[in-house]
């Protein structure tokens, strides 16, 4: 561009000053006037740390958590910010405040700004009173609203682990009652001691009955030593009867008659023993039938036993699993990762006004302006009279 550009350019500016004068005028008045009927603006600021992010989910399996990471908290930041811009919690908001505006007025007088782990909301009013308690109700709304849907997925787990959970303990009630059933038609307390119990009687009764042959056998040895001692004794009462020896004969028969009540009596005990073996074994078999039964029963005995070993384990786990969802669900609704450290203040003055700001941005953007519609003006007159200027041609 030459001097003569330049010129052209600084006489059109020169020839429309006014123009860019009077518009710059308008536009700080208006700004002037604005800013001096505008209504005054109080802000109130809450302040929020993330602390954690937790784990949405309650695994059914033990697992590794690590602390949470920067991803996990800026995750969590973006949430909490997302649940204050949300219009459900703007409406929640205004409706319990009972506020004559719409959610978009509402979102649009709130600002929000993160510094590291920190979160600043700052919400602006024409009232004091009002920016505190939508600082104060917006904040709480948003709060309520991030942890409800990050203890969803602990709440849905939660719901399925206690439908698992009453399934099991019914069937835990179930296989209870079919084992007692069990012993009671069984007249049983512990199957292994009963069983214990027959064993050791059975070897009581074989180590009775042992001991009642060896006893049967030392009195069948005594009858034939007292057998052959009467036959002794008696030949020799004979012998002294034929050599008429009357007092030794005696003597014989009466050693011949004591010994027969000795034999008589070894006889007696003999067979008494062997009555008493006898009733040993039949005691023996009884209780040996009787035992046979209770081993039959062990399959079903132990089916049972473990059926319900089986019910109380799965009850267990699932009352464990139910306890770690509820008590997750529980701190990320009262508890939560985000915490309020500076809660919001009614504000003891307005705002300061922007006029300041917004009349030197006001009055440059109105001269830009005005320069900019003189070359307008000045481009339209010149085509203007180039226009009237062929018509003139065009007559003659």
């Amino acid at each position: 561009m030459g001097v003569g550009d330049f010129l052209v350019y600084l006489n059109i500016i020169r020839k429309r000053l006014w123009l860019i004068i009077l518009l710059l005028i308008v536009t700080v008045s208006g700004i002037v006037f604005i800013s001096a009927t505008a209504d005054p603006v109080y802000r109130a600021s809450v302040r929020l740390q993330v602390v954690a992010s937790e784990p949405q989910e309650v695994a059914l399996f033990s697992s590794f958590r690590a602390d949470a990471s920067a991803t996990e908290l800026a995750a969590a930041q973006t949430d909490f910010i997302r649940a204050l811009q949300s219009g459900i919690v703007a409406w929640q908001t205004i409706a319990e405040l009972n506020l004559g505006i719409g959610a978009y007025d509402l979102l649009n007088n709130l600002s929000i700004t993160t510094e590291g782990p920190f979160i600043a909301v700052q919400v602006q009013a024409s009232d004091p009173e009002v920016a505190e308690s939508l600082a104060v109700r917006h904040v709480e709304n948003a709060l309520i609203y991030y942890r409800t849907t990050r203890a969803r997925p602990s709440t849905v787990i939660r719901q399925f682990i206690g439908e698992q959970l009453q399934h099991e303990q019914e069937k835990m009630y179930d296989t209870q009652k079919a084992l007692l059933d069990f012993k009671l038609a069984h007249n049983l307390e512990s199957l292994d001691r009963e069983v214990s119990a027959f064993q050791d009687m059975i070897r009581n009764l074989l180590s009775q009955r042992d001991q009642t042959v060896l006893a049967i056998a030392g009195a069948d040895a005594k009858i034939v030593v007292y057998e052959t001692e009467i036959e002794k004794a008696l030949a020799l009462a004979d012998e002294a009867a034929e050599k008429e020896y009357t007092a030794t004969a005696d003597y014989y028969k009466g050693v011949a008659r004591a010994l027969s009540t000795s034999l008589i009596n070894e006889k007696a005990t003999a067979e008494a023993k062997r009555i008493e073996v006898t009733e040993l074994n039949r005691l023996i078999g009884e209780r040996g039938a009787e035992l046979t039964s209770l081993l039959n029963l062990t399959t079903e005995h132990d089916q049972l036993q473990r059926d319900l070993w089986q019910a109380e384990s799965n009850y267990n786990f699932l009352w464990a699993k139910n306890n770690e969802a509820v008590l997750k669900e529980d701190q990320a609704m009262n508890v939560g990762f985000i915490q309020i450290v500076e809660p919001a203040r009614r504000p003891d003055a307005p705002a300061a006004s922007q006029m300041n700001l917004m009349l030197p941005v006001g009055a440059a953007a109105s001269i830009l302006g005005g320069i900019v519609l003189a070359f307008v003006l000045e481009f339209m007159q010149s085509v203007s009279a180039a226009l009237r200027e062929q018509r003139k041609k065009g007559r003659r």
